[in-house]
């Protein structure tokens, strides 16, 4: 198994997340060889990683998974893009505290988000039925 050096959280880093379910922060990209599967995005298989341009570029953060609910509120930069290489799914916010326009993402999926997210609420999307 490939061990990654991840290195140590920038001041930048530490203080774009706040402490509510606050995400891990990977570091560096990881090697093709790495990423998860044949997907773009250079997210270790089993992250949820997010980055604050699209494309999956600039600074990247990773979500650890949280109850149903939980709400991760992103102080600043806000994020763009996403790779859910994690088998957790939820919706992210235009705002910081859950609300505003809101993009579901369920495992296995990356993209750009369409806007600027805020914060992120755990849920089960695919749960949802619709009559």
């Amino acid at each position: 198994m490939k061990s990654v050096v991840r290195p140590a959280i920038t001041a930048l880093s530490a203080a774009a997340i706040m402490s509510v379910g606050a995400p891990a922060y990977a570091g560096t990209s990881a090697a093709p060889s790495d990423a998860a599967g044949s997907m773009a995005a250079p997210c270790n298989r089993g992250d949820f990683c997010i980055w604050v341009n699209t494309g999956f570029q600039g600074g990247r953060a990773v979500l650890s998974d949280r109850p149903h609910g939980s709400c991760y509120r992103f102080l600043a930069p806000p994020y763009r893009s996403f790779a859910n290489y994690d088998n957790f799914e939820g919706y992210f916010y235009s705002n910081n505290n859950c609300t505003g326009s809101a993009r579901a993402v369920t495992a296995g999926h990356e993209g750009n988000l369409g806007f600027n997210a805020y914060s992120f609420k755990h849920a089960c999307v695919s749960c949802r039925v619709n009559n």
